[in-house]
């Protein structure tokens, strides 16, 4: 089963992406917008790929594609919003804990694929797992506007996999990765048509150093590497227990989050105390079991 062995590479790469993506919206890029448009912007290179096997698909799977490619860049922007202020391992993680959980009720209402009773009891572990580790220890934090930013971003993110798996079952995949990368570029572009925006993201142009570009560019290749394996992955098995194996990239997240926070305290603050660790811990082993039950 290499989409499993492909699943697991995109997590890990996407894990370390996502720790340079929380240092440099937080320390390096004045505003998530513009951290959004760059991440859409770049997707066009896709487009180098085009020679080995771009397809026009038919208008209704043309739609979904670029759709799922739009819908993606949303959630990345809410995603990127709320990693302002919250620390990786609690974003990232809930965000991962809402996915297979908003996968699942997808795919039942646009794909017609369901789980079985297990399957589903190891989603709700798997859920629960994540929502302990967003806990946190004077106020809930399911009150705060993190919060909410995470909630749309995983149900975005979801959408926009399902929209793809999709595309995968009706038109060749690296046609319909294709095009759902160019939906992204297009969503990057109408992002400049308010003049607010423009504004934001020409003077978050202005005041980046050129290495954190250089930086940016190479974070997003690495992410634009995790991406090729989990859609391929997407299009060669089950969407649901894909998204459910999500959990292993949270664990690389926080192993990355608390050994960079130690070590290099100015770029990264993850609060870690005895019983925060635990929780975490634990709540990662649940996610671990999960996967093991499902798998």
């Amino acid at each position: 089963m290499s989409w499993i062995l492909l699943s697991i590479s995109s997590y890990f790469l996407n894990a370390a992406a996502s720790i340079v993506d929380k240092i440099l919206v937080s320390k390096k890029i004045p505003h998530p917008l513009a951290y959004t448009f760059y991440v859409g912007l770049l997707s066009v290179f896709v487009v180098i790929l085009a020679p080995f096997g771009l397809e026009l698909p038919p208008i209704n799977i043309l739609i979904i594609a670029l759709s799922s490619g739009i819908i993606f860049l949303a959630a990345l922007n809410f995603l990127f919003r709320s990693l302002v202020k919250g620390e990786p391992s609690r974003v990232f993680t809930g965000f991962g804990a809402m996915v297979p959980l908003f996968t699942l009720i997808l795919s039942f209402l646009i794909l017609k694929q369901g789980l079985t009773l297990m399957e589903f009891s190891v989603f709700l572990l798997l859920t629960a797992s994540g929502l302990l580790i967003l806990e946190r220890k004077n106020k809930s934090f399911f009150y705060k506007q993190e919060f909410r930013k995470v909630f749309i971003a995983a149900f975005l993110f979801s959408l926009s996999l399902v929209l793809a798996k999709f595309v995968y079952l009706n038109h060749p995949f690296l046609s319909g990765f294709i095009w759902t990368r160019l939906g992204s570029f297009i969503a990057a572009i109408a992002i400049l048509i308010p003049k607010e925006n423009r504004k934001r993201i020409f003077k978050a142009s202005k005041t980046t150093r050129t290495k954190h570009k250089f930086i940016l560019i190479a974070n997003k290749f690495l992410a634009g590497t995790s991406t090729i394996f989990l859609h391929y992955a997407i299009c060669k098995g089950n969407l649901s227990i894909i998204n459910a194996m999500k959990g292993i990239e949270y664990g690389f997240i926080f192993i990355f989050a608390a050994i960079l926070s130690y070590k290099f305290p100015r770029y990264l603050k993850e609060h870690l105390n005895r019983k925060t660790a635990i929780k975490k811990i634990i709540a990662i082993l649940l996610i671990g079991a999960g996967l093991w039950a499902i798998a």
